[in-house]
């Protein structure tokens, strides 16, 4: 692994402004993250003590952990306004059959007409597989 530094105190107690990581990075202990976190490419978790291959969301705050699922036309340079009949996202709900991952159900937020000022009026939809399908 490589660790490139881009701004901030190599030492005895390093801070980083921004660091770029090259290869695998494997850690034993926690991670505080006090800002966003992006993730460019894949994110893969494993399971660890109670999680067991899943995620845990707490928050002891006013407000509540969530998900934001976000879209829009054009780049992400420059992003431009979605229009009806688009696909907002998606969640699926997959299974191991076969020799492969298998959709066994899905959500869908999808938009259902035009957009306009404030409004993306949109439909969600719950799909699933029938026995035999």
């Amino acid at each position: 692994m490589t660790i490139k530094q881009l701004g901030g105190v190599f030492g005895r107690n390093p801070t980083f402004n921004d660091v770029t990581i090259e290869g695998q990075l494997t850690f034993d202990g926690d991670i505080d993250i006090n800002s966003d976190l992006t993730v460019a490419g894949d994110l893969t978790t494993y399971g660890v003590n109670n999680l067991e291959g899943g995620y845990a969301f707490q928050r002891n705050y006013a407000t509540w952990p969530y998900f934001a699922f976000s879209r829009a036309q054009g780049t992400r340079a420059s992003p431009t306004t979605i229009g009806n009949g688009q696909t907002l996202s998606e969640i699926y709900f997959s299974g191991y059959t076969n020799g492969q991952y298998r959709n066994g159900a899905k959500i869908q937020a999808k938009v259902s007409a035009g957009v306009s000022g404030d409004e993306i009026p949109t439909t969600l939809t719950f799909s699933t597989t029938a026995d035999g399908a």
